[in-house]
């Protein structure tokens, strides 16, 4: 998962990673964006608060990756 403290941020970031995967098969941009790929999914999403970092509670993760950190609340 990657997360931005807000979703209309993500535009760049699933750009560049599109870029980076060598294609957009398997991307799919409604919130909550995500990259599908050999069998694996990339979530792409937002938590500017406790409540929105809540909605992703139960979802598992292998890697929690934070875009621009230092602009998240200390609390997220």
């Amino acid at each position: 998962m990657i997360l931005r403290p807000q979703y209309t941020d993500l535009g760049a970031i699933i750009d560049r990673f599109c870029a980076i995967a060598g294609t957009k098969d398997g991307l799919n941009r409604s919130p909550p964006a995500q990259f599908k790929y050999d069998g694996r999914v990339i979530d792409f999403g937002a938590a500017a608060t406790i409540d929105g970092a809540e909605t992703w509670q139960g979802n598992p993760h292998d890697l929690l990756g934070f875009d621009e950190a230092c602009q998240f609340l200390e609390a997220v």
